[in-house]
């Protein structure tokens, strides 16, 4: 397969093109050779490589586009799901993301890989990397990917510890534990976390 080059624009100003060009530059695709310039009419990339490896390029920086411009709406930003995960270089359950976004008062929607949400980007990445966290750290302890929500869920929304948040969905009835000594959850997890936060409330009325 022969070498090519190929010039990309991504139309930005100011501020914009250089986010994009730092969320960019460390993180494309491994290519020949890949030159930025960032101009008065936006960021001009300049690519020596294959013709896929640049079709992958030209994605990537589409994507990260829409993440430097926040599209989705009014009032809303778009976020992709696989840029996220690079920007924080960690997965995270997106449904999650959701109901905790929802449980804060913000408009979220998960929608073809895609959230849209009115939080600010730096809030939503900062939101991602303690859902990532919380969903290492409860591995082992919880049976199931429900029962992993549910107490990621309510340990963010409502600012306990880890073993607070287990405490307390053991006490009200939402959690038992099985033979091996995990937890499990009793219910659908989103119904779970809502009886979860009526009894919070009600404890600490």
């Amino acid at each position: 397969m022969p070498l090519v080059k190929r010039r990309y624009r991504v139309p930005c100003r100011g501020e914009e093109c250089l986010k994009l060009y730092e969320l960019v530059k460390d993180r494309v695709p491994s290519i020949e050779h890949v030159e930025f310039a960032v101009t008065s009419n936006g960021l001009i990339i300049d690519a020596y490589g294959y013709e896929t490896d640049l079709k992958k390029l030209w994605i990537e920086l589409k994507n990260y586009s829409k993440m430097v411009k926040g599209v989705g709406g009014p009032g809303l930003q778009a976020f992709s799901i696989d840029t996220i995960v690079k920007l924080i270089r960690k997965t995270f359950p997106p449904e999650v993301l959701v109901k905790i976004l929802e449980k804060q008062g913000y408009k979220a929607r998960l929608e073809d890989d895609t959230i849209y949400t009115n939080m600010e980007k730096n809030r939503l990445l900062e939101l991602v990397e303690r859902i990532s966290e919380l969903n290492t750290a409860v591995r082992g302890r919880v049976k199931g990917a429900a029962a992993r929500y549910f107490i990621i869920t309510v340990t963010i929304i409502t600012g306990l510890q880890l073993d607070d948040a287990i405490n307390h969905a053991v006490e009200a009835g939402l959690l038992g534990v099985d033979e091996s000594g995990l937890y499990v959850l009793k219910h659908e997890w989103r119904d779970a976390v809502d009886l979860f936060i009526k009894s919070f409330k009600q404890q600490n009325e």
